[in-house]
Order: C-alpha cells, then structure tokens, then sequence
C-alpha cells in the first residue's frame, strides 16, 4: 500500500523561505556599520558581517556571546541605554567598542525595540566614529591655538603701548641731559631695552 502526497505548495513555501533569507541576508550585510539583533539578556542572536571584522570575533564565537561583552568603561551606559529602547521603543549612544585583540574603537549605536510573538528584541546599527573623534579633536585643538593666538596678540598690543610710553618718555630725558651728564648711559640703557622688548613683541 501506498500514499503519495502532493508537496508542490510546501516546496514553494520552503524555496520563498529561502529566499527571503538571501535577501534579508544581502541587505542586513550592505548596511554601513554592524548590524545587531540581540534579546533582553543581551544574547546576540544575530549580526551582519561588518561585526566580524569590526571585532575580530570569529561567528562560532559571536553565537555564544553577550553584546555587553564588547564594552568595558562604557558597560553601565550601555546596559542602561538597552533597558531604554525596551521600556520606550529606542535610545542611542557613544560608546567604546573592545575588539578582540583589545583595541577600543569609538561607536554611535542605535537601538530600537521589536517584538515577535510577544517577546521583545533590540535591532540596531552602531557607526564607527574614529575619524569624527579625530576631527572633533583636531578642532579643539585648532581652537585652543587660535585662542591663545588672541590672548598673545593682545597681551602684545597692551604690552607695546607700555613701551612706546617708555621709549617716549625714555627719549625726551635723552634731549634733556647733556652727552657728558653721568646718568646719560642709564638713559641710553633704558631705550637700547625698551628697542629689543619692542623689536621682541613685534
């Protein structure tokens, strides 16, 4: 005795499965930055392949890990900005991600809240923001000098008003004391220093 039993449908079914995982595999894959999917523990449960190569971790390794294993100083924050995007639907944040050898790269994370069958999940991005930081403190830096440039030019500009004062007055009491007066080479040392102090700040 036999039964045969027509399985068309079930095999469309499983091939349009099939591809839709491609697919969601493709676009999860083109996002810039890491794509995570994580539930309430934190467990990571799924990733692109930008957080292979943003940390090291081989994906044998990834399957077994804590998204909060990835930060160290920046833990706290982190774990307070997960129980955010549960409790109001989303949240993001800086934080410093540790990669496998040790090394900490600055990231914008964004989380936001999804729920199947009535459990909640994470999804979210994080960008890596080395270059911004960089430059963010390449301009500080900038501005730090550009300060000190106008504080110096006008110490300078206050300053040179008290030699021209000095030379000025220095000059007047030369014409007034005679070549052979004992006080002239004061004088005369008073203008020489008064001349190089000028001739500095300019």
């Amino acid at each position: 005795l036999g039964i045969t039993r027509d399985v068309t449908e079930q095999k469309k079914a499983e091939e349009a499965l099939l591809q839709e995982k491609k697919f969601t595999d493709i676009v999860i894959n083109s996002l810039p930055g890491v794509f995570y999917l994580c539930d309430e523990s934190g467990r990571l449960l799924r990733w692109n392949n930008n957080v292979k190569e943003a940390t090291g971790y081989a994906v044998e390794e990834l399957t077994n890990m804590n998204v909060l294993q990835f930060f160290r100083e920046d833990r706290e924050l982190v774990m307070g900005k997960m129980q955010e995007v549960f409790d109001t639907g989303g949240a993001s944040a800086e934080a410093r991600v540790y990669t496998k050898s040790g090394q900490s790269i600055p990231f914008l994370l964004t989380g936001f809240r999804m729920i199947v069958n009535d459990r909640r999940y994470l999804v979210g991005v994080g960008l890596d923001i080395s270059e911004r930081k960089r430059l963010e403190e390449q301009l500080q830096q900038s501005q730090k000098m550009e300060s000190i440039g106008t504080l110096a030019g006008g110490i300078s500009h206050d300053f040179n008003n008290i030699l021209t004062a000095i030379i000025g007055y220095g000059s007047l009491l030369q014409m007034k004391v005679s070549n052979d007066d004992p006080l002239r080479h004061y004088v005369e040392q008073i203008l020489a220093s008064a001349n190089r102090a000028a001739n500095l700040t300019q």
